[in-house]
């Protein structure tokens, strides 16, 4: 894969949309993991890229299993820009899913 950030972002959402669509799991952890690869060479390149990090932890808690590590990357992204909309609609999810209604009801005013 070329370096190029145009590249890596698009082979990396191409793989993304396709994992939810995966059934077999050894499938599905070789596109998670090739999709968190092409985002972190991405965000190498551009590391003030907000939308490709709320990408790679979407990946982190949908396709890899890894959820800590998906909300931390949400929660950073918060807390350096606090109206961050994707990262508050996706963190505003889980506290719905988790009866967190308190910590969805500030998100959903942030929105």
């Amino acid at each position: 894969m070329e370096n190029s950030e145009k590249k890596l972002n698009f082979a990396a959402h191409l793989l993304s949309d396709e994992l939810q669509n995966a059934s077999n799991p050894s499938v599905r952890k070789w596109m998670a993991d090739e999709a968190i690869d092409y985002y972190t060479r991405s965000l190498a390149i551009n590391p003030a890229n907000d939308s490709v990090k709320v990408d790679l932890a979407t990946i982190y808690i949908d396709g890899s299993g890894e959820t800590m590590k998906g909300i931390e990357q949400l929660l950073a992204i918060v807390r350096k820009d606090s109206t961050n909309i994707p990262a508050n609609v996706i963190l505003g999810k889980m506290a719905v899913e988790s009866g967190q209604l308190d910590k969805a009801i500030a998100r959903g005013t942030t929105i």
